[in-house]
């Protein structure tokens, strides 16, 4: 299955002024007051088994993943991303593919986990996850830490991944 992406040019236009600001860590929805916390905490919520195989699909510059592997060194992470700049940015140690997530470069049933972190709002939702679905092995983890809407109608998104976001009270106050 594969849908044509072409990188936005805000993502690679953007690419420099954002690394002139020493963003790295491109989620504006944070559960914890440091990087390094607020991942600590998705990997909690994850639950990826030891030594897994995780892709991590719309890597930006690759900072979540080398929080990452720094709390759970027996990760092998993958990095995919579309936008070669970003990817270019991305630290050295992981496999990198600059790839089109629409139409995943890898085996079916190849990974343990498949992971979207604030990036399904770059892509086609159904074909990306349909993709990751693909290339996720029977058992394995999808984890989605994307945004949802505190007002207006989540729907689309919910009827896609069947499952509905609540949002009672903030998680954490800064």
């Amino acid at each position: 299955m594969s849908a044509a992406l072409k990188v936005p040019l805000s993502i690679d236009n953007f690419h420099a002024e954002v690394m002139a600001r020493g963003w790295k860590l491109l989620q504006p929805f944070r559960f914890a007051d440091t990087d390094q916390k607020h991942v600590s905490v998705c990997l909690d919520f994850a639950e990826f088994k030891p030594n897994a195989r995780v892709l991590d699909v719309g890597c930006g510059f690759g900072e979540f993943s080398k929080i990452a592997k720094e709390i759970r060194p027996d990760l092998d992470i993958v990095l995919l991303n579309f936008s070669e700049a970003q990817l270019s940015a991305c630290p050295d140690g992981f496999e990198k593919h600059n790839a089109n997530p629409h139409a995943l470069p890898f085996e079916d049933e190849s990974f343990d986990a498949v992971m979207f972190n604030a990036a399904l709002g770059n892509m086609e939702c159904m074909v990306a996850l349909a993709e990751a679905s693909r290339v996720l092995k029977p058992d394995g983890v999808l984890f989605l830490n994307e945004p949802c809407r505190l007002s207006g109608d989540n729907e689309a998104m919910e009827r896609i991944l069947m499952f509905r976001a609540y949002e009672a009270e903030p998680l954490m106050a800064f």
